[in-house]
């Protein structure tokens, strides 16, 4: 089933989040796929993978980041260099916190403004350190994941805002990503910088989850 649904896609290059150990037994399975992965994050390539870096999650465990209420950071960030026919090519896959932990209770009128204000300070942290470390690879860069974060976001703005995003330049409509129940919001995202840019993105059909795949077409040109 893996093999069909890649082919419709036509992929080369797939970032997977909540990669559990079934997906990423048959990820390993794949015939003619470079892949890696670590955590719940799965890489799929059909370019070779000459260099692979896997952010340290220690980075997390500084004074205040968890608080005292327990709300852990959940970050997951690898960067993988390819060398495909136009040239290196920087891809991170990425799955930063949710802000879910923070507004639980929300709907019953039990809201936390403890859990709130922490769960806000960590995912704040999280994606400064995450966009920092993400830049280190060079350009050109892609970065495709979960972000838990629509565009709109402060947090989305101050440390993703420099990327072209790839729905917001060549996509239709909403693109809601993230369906659970009355939610739909656009959080999952495939962003560029440098000589790489975005010609066409959709959302695939629903499969085994409550996000869907965003599925884009990436140019690199020779500028860089």
């Amino acid at each position: 089933m893996l093999d069909d649904i890649l082919d419709e896609w036509q992929a080369d290059v797939v970032a997977l989040q909540e990669c559990g150990s079934a997906m990423g037994a048959a990820v390993r399975r794949l015939e003619g796929w470079f892949v890696h992965g670590v955590r719940r994050l799965c890489f799929l390539s059909r370019y070779p993978i000459v260099d692979t870096a896997v952010m340290d999650r220690r980075a997390f465990a500084v004074s205040g980041a968890a608080g005292p209420s327990g709300i852990g950071g959940a970050a997951d960030v690898a960067r993988y260099r390819l060398a495909t026919p136009a040239g290196p090519l920087n891809v991170t896959n990425l799955h930063l916190e949710t802000p879910r932990k923070g507004l639980q209770g929300a709907l019953d009128g039990a809201l936390n403004l403890t859990k709130l204000s922490e769960n806000t300070m960590l995912r704040r942290f999280e994606a400064e350190h995450a966009s920092r470390w993400v830049s280190e690879g060079g350009v050109p860069l892609v970065v495709a994941g979960d972000f838990n974060t629509p565009v709109e976001s402060r947090i989305f703005r101050a440390n993703w805002g420099s990327y072209v995003n790839a729905f917001s330049q060549v996509g239709r409509g909403f693109g809601a990503t993230r369906l659970n129940g009355w939610i739909r919001v656009r959080i999952d995202h495939v962003l560029t910088r440098g000589s790489v840019s975005p010609v066409r993105v959709s959302l695939g059909r629903p499969l085994e989850s409550d996000h869907l795949p965003v599925i884009a077409d990436l140019v690199i040109t020779g500028e860089r």
